[in-house]
């Protein structure tokens, strides 16, 4: 979490691609109704992994216009991947 430009922004980046919402975008989801309710300048940022793009909720996102991103690298400078 971050704040630019007087924005608080939230960047989720997971490695996620099952062809269901399941319960960690359900959980995200939520996240954002909770900072839109309370009226905070905010920015939710979506990132995941480039197989990521052919599932239909991740289409569904994109449809509904929420800031989704897709990387084609699996190998991000600074970041380790949690397991």
């Amino acid at each position: 979490m971050k704040t630019v430009n007087d924005k608080f922004v939230v960047c989720t980046l997971a490695n996620y691609a099952p062809p269901f919402y399941g319960n960690l975008m359900a959980s995200l989801f939520d996240l954002e109704k909770k900072l839109k309710s309370k009226n905070i300048n905010n920015k939710l940022i979506y990132v995941f992994y480039d197989d990521t793009s052919h599932c239909e909720w991740a289409k569904e996102m994109l449809q509904n216009n929420k800031n989704i991103f897709f990387l084609k690298n699996k190998k991000i400078k600074g970041f380790a991947p949690l397991k």
